[in-house]
């Protein structure tokens, strides 16, 4: 699964599609990144990914990164942010709560080889 989508060729290629990636930063040093698509049609923002090393958890990336993108979202008249999340991934789960995102919908995805993504799709308004 992480050759499939967090390789350097899979980055490249979602680069390509429009996908941007943003490093988050901590006294110099790379403590995660977050990937977003914007979907002008849908008046909304894909997030795909927020990642942040296990040492700098508990210093608000996360808080920070999606008010980050909430502003992204008001500069480019953006309505909604969403996302998928692991339904079994209930840390995860409650600080999307946390920061006003609800469960919309579930979705389970093949993702191939025998694989299967089985998720909330959660929204946040802006």
């Amino acid at each position: 699964m992480i050759e499939k989508f967090q390789s350097v060729p899979a980055i490249t290629e979602q680069i390509r599609q429009g996908y941007r990636y943003y490093l988050m930063q901590y006294d110099g040093r790379s403590a995660g990144y977050t990937a977003i698509l914007s979907e002008p049609a849908e008046k909304s923002l894909f997030l795909s990914k927020i990642y942040v090393e296990k040492a700098y958890r508990g210093r608000h990336f996360t808080s920070q990164t999606i008010e980050t993108i909430k502003e992204i979202c008001r500069k480019e008249n953006l309505t909604k942010i969403w996302l998928t999340v692991n339904k079994g991934n209930h840390s995860s789960i409650a600080v999307y709560e946390h920061l006003g995102f609800v469960k919309v919908r579930d979705v389970v995805t093949d993702i191939g080889e025998g694989y299967v993504m089985d998720d909330h799709i959660m929204e946040a308004t802006i």
